[in-house]
């Protein structure tokens, strides 16, 4: 279970931005949130969440590699998405910093603790049903 004042501090953003680390495509990323055990990032359309294997970038890489220079850090960098968004999909991605913290927010995801809120922006009208 998440505490009480761990979900206090996750209601105060912290705004910062990082461009272009380990990022091919020029895309600027947003950080929404960043304290000792978690990240939030702003994901754009078109990036994919987590790497797949082939050469294409990913939001986790840049966010390590932001991570790493950020916070000056030689070696390796833990950072796992508590949950992924589609490719072509933009919002906010929740990463953990920690094996604890992934553990522990995996749980609140599985006892449903947790929940998602998609929302979408419509351009035009929509056609009347015939129906």
């Amino acid at each position: 279970m998440i505490s009480r004042r761990h979900r206090r501090h996750c209601t105060t953003f912290l705004w910062k931005k990082f461009e272009g680390v380990a990022n091919r495509r020029g895309l600027a990323v947003q950080v929404l949130l960043l304290d000792n055990h978690l990240l939030a990032v702003d994901k754009p359309g078109g990036l994919l969440t987590q790497p797949s294997g082939s050469k294409e970038d990913s939001l986790e890489a840049q966010a390590k590699a932001w991570l790493k220079q950020e916070f000056k850090r030689p070696g390796n960098v833990f950072l796992e998405a508590v949950h992924r968004i589609d490719k072509p999909v933009c919002g906010i991605v929740l990463f953990a910093r920690s094996s604890k913290a992934l553990s522990r927010l995996n749980q609140a995801v599985r006892d449903k603790q947790t929940r998602k809120v998609y929302r979408a922006r419509v351009a035009g009208r929509l056609k009347q049903s015939s129906a």
